[in-house]
Protein backbone atom coordinates (compact mmCIF):
# COMPACT_ATOMS: atom_id res chain seq x y z
CA UNK A 1 0.00 0.00 0.00
CA UNK A 2 0.83 3.63 -0.73
CA UNK A 3 2.02 5.68 2.42
CA UNK A 4 -0.89 8.07 1.84
CA UNK A 5 -3.73 5.75 -0.02
CA UNK A 6 -6.90 6.21 1.24
CA UNK A 7 -8.99 3.16 1.67
CA UNK A 8 -12.14 2.93 3.25
CA UNK A 9 -14.96 0.25 4.20
CA UNK A 10 -18.55 1.09 3.58
CA UNK A 11 -21.01 -0.93 4.88
CA UNK A 12 -24.86 -0.40 3.85
CA UNK A 13 -27.26 -1.26 7.08
CA UNK A 14 -30.88 0.13 6.15
CA UNK A 15 -33.06 0.13 9.19
CA UNK A 16 -35.86 -1.22 6.93
CA UNK A 17 -33.82 -3.64 4.23
CA UNK A 18 -36.65 -5.89 2.43
CA UNK A 19 -39.68 -5.44 4.91
CA UNK A 20 -37.44 -6.58 7.80
CA UNK A 21 -37.31 -4.06 10.50
CA UNK A 22 -34.00 -4.26 11.76
CA UNK A 23 -32.65 -6.90 9.93
CA UNK A 24 -28.51 -5.60 10.38
CA UNK A 25 -29.12 -5.78 14.28
CA UNK A 26 -30.55 -9.35 14.47
CA UNK A 27 -28.86 -11.93 16.36
CA UNK A 28 -26.21 -14.81 15.41
CA UNK A 29 -25.39 -16.85 18.60
CA UNK A 30 -26.19 -13.06 20.61
CA UNK A 31 -24.17 -11.41 18.51
CA UNK A 32 -25.69 -8.56 16.16
CA UNK A 33 -25.44 -9.08 12.64
CA UNK A 34 -23.58 -5.89 11.53
CA UNK A 35 -20.74 -6.55 14.28
CA UNK A 36 -19.67 -9.16 12.32
CA UNK A 37 -18.61 -7.24 9.37
CA UNK A 38 -17.28 -4.00 11.15
CA UNK A 39 -15.14 -5.98 13.11
CA UNK A 40 -13.90 -8.18 9.91
CA UNK A 41 -13.53 -4.29 8.18
CA UNK A 42 -11.21 -3.29 11.17
CA UNK A 43 -9.38 -6.00 11.32
CA UNK A 44 -7.41 -5.09 7.87
CA UNK A 45 -4.67 -3.19 8.09
CA UNK A 46 -5.26 -1.20 5.21
CA UNK A 47 -8.32 -0.15 5.58
CA UNK A 48 -8.15 3.49 7.22
CA UNK A 49 -11.36 3.89 8.06
CA UNK A 50 -14.96 1.97 8.26
CA UNK A 51 -18.25 4.06 7.56
CA UNK A 52 -21.72 2.57 7.96
CA UNK A 53 -23.91 4.16 5.70
CA UNK A 54 -27.43 3.72 7.50
CA UNK A 55 -30.56 6.09 7.37
CA UNK A 56 -31.86 4.34 11.22
CA UNK A 57 -30.31 6.26 15.02
CA UNK A 58 -30.04 2.65 16.65
CA UNK A 59 -28.15 1.24 14.04
CA UNK A 60 -25.48 4.52 13.81
CA UNK A 61 -25.27 4.36 17.61
CA UNK A 62 -24.56 0.60 17.41
CA UNK A 63 -21.90 1.19 14.78
CA UNK A 64 -20.16 3.68 16.56
CA UNK A 65 -19.80 1.77 19.64
CA UNK A 66 -18.32 -1.17 17.83
CA UNK A 67 -15.78 1.71 16.28
CA UNK A 68 -17.25 2.54 12.80
CA UNK A 69 -17.72 5.52 12.14
CA UNK A 70 -21.29 7.31 10.84
CA UNK A 71 -20.71 10.88 9.50
CA UNK A 72 -24.11 11.53 9.20
CA UNK A 73 -27.98 9.58 8.22
CA UNK A 74 -28.16 8.69 4.83
CA UNK A 75 -30.65 11.19 3.11
CA UNK A 76 -34.00 9.71 2.07
CA UNK A 77 -33.17 9.88 -1.57
CA UNK A 78 -30.79 7.03 -0.49
CA UNK A 79 -32.96 5.15 1.48
CA UNK A 80 -35.43 3.77 -1.09
CA UNK A 81 -35.23 0.99 -4.16
CA UNK A 82 -32.27 2.19 -5.50
CA UNK A 83 -29.11 0.80 -7.12
CA UNK A 84 -26.53 0.20 -4.34
CA UNK A 85 -23.76 2.04 -7.33
CA UNK A 86 -25.77 5.14 -6.60
CA UNK A 87 -26.23 4.69 -3.26
CA UNK A 88 -22.06 4.35 -2.94
CA UNK A 89 -21.47 7.05 -5.10
CA UNK A 90 -23.59 9.85 -3.88
CA UNK A 91 -22.09 8.56 -0.05
CA UNK A 92 -18.69 9.37 -1.59
CA UNK A 93 -20.00 12.55 -3.06
CA UNK A 94 -21.29 13.68 0.47
CA UNK A 95 -18.13 13.31 2.36
CA UNK A 96 -16.46 14.53 -0.65
CA UNK A 97 -18.43 17.86 0.07
CA UNK A 98 -18.26 17.76 3.82
CA UNK A 99 -15.45 16.58 4.72
CA UNK A 100 -12.88 17.58 1.72
CA UNK A 101 -12.08 13.67 2.25
CA UNK A 102 -11.95 11.49 -1.67
CA UNK A 103 -10.94 7.51 -0.82
CA UNK A 104 -9.06 6.03 -3.18
CA UNK A 105 -9.70 2.83 -2.65
CA UNK A 106 -13.64 1.79 -1.67
CA UNK A 107 -14.19 -1.91 -0.02
CA UNK A 108 -17.77 -2.32 0.08
CA UNK A 109 -19.14 -5.19 2.36
CA UNK A 110 -22.37 -5.66 3.42
CA UNK A 111 -23.52 -6.70 6.54
CA UNK A 112 -25.77 -9.53 5.59
CA UNK A 113 -23.18 -11.20 4.25
CA UNK A 114 -21.18 -11.90 7.65
CA UNK A 115 -18.72 -14.63 7.07
CA UNK A 116 -15.40 -14.06 5.10
CA UNK A 117 -12.11 -16.01 5.06
CA UNK A 118 -9.14 -14.38 6.47
CA UNK A 119 -7.20 -11.55 4.48
CA UNK A 120 -9.91 -11.55 2.28
CA UNK A 121 -9.90 -7.78 1.85
CA UNK A 122 -6.47 -7.69 1.35
CA UNK A 123 -5.92 -10.35 -1.31
CA UNK A 124 -8.26 -8.03 -3.29
CA UNK A 125 -6.65 -5.68 -2.70
CA UNK A 126 -3.74 -6.89 -4.01
CA UNK A 127 -5.20 -8.52 -6.65
CA UNK A 128 -6.25 -4.72 -7.80
CA UNK A 129 -3.36 -3.19 -7.66
CA UNK A 130 -0.99 -5.69 -9.50
CA UNK A 131 -3.71 -5.70 -12.63
CA UNK A 132 -4.20 -2.55 -12.63
CA UNK A 133 -7.80 -2.64 -11.63
CA UNK A 134 -10.60 -0.23 -11.10
CA UNK A 135 -12.67 -3.43 -9.23
CA UNK A 136 -12.91 -6.61 -8.05
CA UNK A 137 -15.90 -8.66 -6.36
CA UNK A 138 -15.99 -12.01 -5.31
CA UNK A 139 -18.73 -14.20 -5.89
CA UNK A 140 -20.14 -17.31 -4.09
CA UNK A 141 -22.78 -20.23 -5.62
CA UNK A 142 -25.43 -21.20 -3.07
CA UNK A 143 -27.97 -23.56 -3.68
CA UNK A 144 -30.35 -22.21 -0.77
CA UNK A 145 -30.49 -19.52 1.88
CA UNK A 146 -29.58 -21.24 4.82
CA UNK A 147 -30.28 -19.01 7.47
CA UNK A 148 -33.37 -18.04 9.32
CA UNK A 149 -35.05 -16.35 11.59
CA UNK A 150 -35.80 -18.00 14.53
CA UNK A 151 -39.01 -18.43 17.25
CA UNK A 152 -36.68 -15.92 18.76
CA UNK A 153 -35.99 -13.60 16.37
CA UNK A 154 -32.58 -14.42 15.63
CA UNK A 155 -30.67 -15.44 13.13
CA UNK A 156 -29.62 -19.08 12.89
CA UNK A 157 -28.63 -21.62 10.88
Amino acid sequence: MEMNEKIIALIPARGDLLGTQKRNLSLIDGIPLIKFTIDYAKSCKEISRVIVLTNDSEIAHFSMQCGAEVPFLMPDNLTGNIRIKDVLAQYIEEIRKKENYSPDIVVFLEATHPFRENNWIEKMIQIMKENNLDHVFTSKTEKDNFWRINEKGEIAF
